[in-house]
């Protein structure tokens, strides 16, 4: 869904705007602009006399932060978007600023969040997607502009899986909703026929399967496990290249999951090769802030 909100220049004030849903894969340019304009008039409206100085848009890459353009997201119908050009036609005395999402919602954990006084720090956002951010020596990490894509580097698996990117194995394709789906389809014995909407409640479900602790909870643990072992492949190696201080987790799938959090933290202590030590130093965090990338996406604006 699209999220929104008002951030004063402080962050100390954080005004959330009512969330718009969508199907992701019906969304298109010009509904995407629709719902961008209106939400700023909303915001307009909200705010009075009193000015706008800034708009930060957070956006699933890849993108052009520089253009302020939103190019071909895998998990989205977006195609070269010109979002800030669009924006700057609309509402000409407000500057927009664009940032992959991933790098606002590491920006608003390290502002207000779980990551203040961190300065190496990378996060990934579990969700329809995956996103990754890295900070190194307090500074955001994008290469020319699209880099720490960790989503889409590939993992040891005996099992092989086609990423929406097109490639195969990326440690996308086994820890977003759609991955963590086939993972449950394939333990419970159901077809991988999951709708949008059903392979989202999966990772509802994992927590609350165990919760219960019903007969089917043997199998639900199978799903926890598995779903672990893939993503500390993918944190060993995030670990073994930037060496950060801190890793932080946030999205739809680990919010509010205590059960999948503390088992990703018993895989990793499962490392006995030469990065053991590594993994040992690196503190392992939740995203503290609901909404992390409205804060971040806010930052950065008022950053610019």
């Amino acid at each position: 869904g699209l999220r929104s909100g008002l951030v004063n220049t402080g962050g100390t004030k954080i005004l959330n705007l009512p969330e718009v849903s969508f199907d992701p894969g019906k969304l298109n340019n010009a509904y995407l602009a629709k719902l961008l304009t209106e939400k700023i008039q909303e915001a307009i409206r909200v705010m009075g006399s009193k000015k706008i100085t800034a708009t930060g848009l957070g956006s699933p890459g890849p993108l052009d932060p520089v253009a302020g353009v939103i190019e071909c997201p895998p998990n989205l119908n977006i195609h070269d978007f010109p979002v800030i050009q669009i924006l700057k036609k609309e509402f000409s005395t407000i500057p927009s600023f664009l940032i992959n999402d991933a790098d606002a919602a590491l920006l608003g954990e390290v502002w207000k969040g779980v990551a203040n006084g961190f300065e190496n720090v990378v996060m990934l956002t579990l969700g329809t997607g995956v996103g990754s951010a890295v900070i190194a020596g307090g500074k955001l990490q994008r290469g020319r502009g699209k880099g720490a894509e960790w989503g889409h580097t590939t993992i040891n698996s005996n099992e092989t899986r086609i990423c929406s990117c097109g490639r195969r194995n990326c440690l996308e394709a086994f820890v977003n909703t759609r991955g963590l789906a086939m993972t449950y389809c394939k333990i419970f014995g159901y077809p991988d026929n999951l709708s949008l909407d059903e392979q989202g409640h999966v990772s509802f479900m994992l927590s609350e399967g165990l919760a219960r602790n019903e007969p089917g909870d043997k199998l639900w643990h199978g799903v926890l496990h598995t779903y672990a072992e893939h993503l500390s492949y993918g944190l060993k190696n995030i670990i073994n290249v930037h060496n950060p201080e801190c890793i932080i987790l946030g999205g739809g799938i680990i919010q509010n999951n205590r059960y999948l959090f503390d088992e990703i933290k018993e895989e990793l202590k499962n490392t006995n090769d030469q990065i053991a030590g590594l993994v040992k130093g690196t503190k392992i965090g939740l995203a503290r802030l609901k909404r992390p990338g409205v804060i971040g996406a806010a930052q950065h604006a008022i950053d610019r």
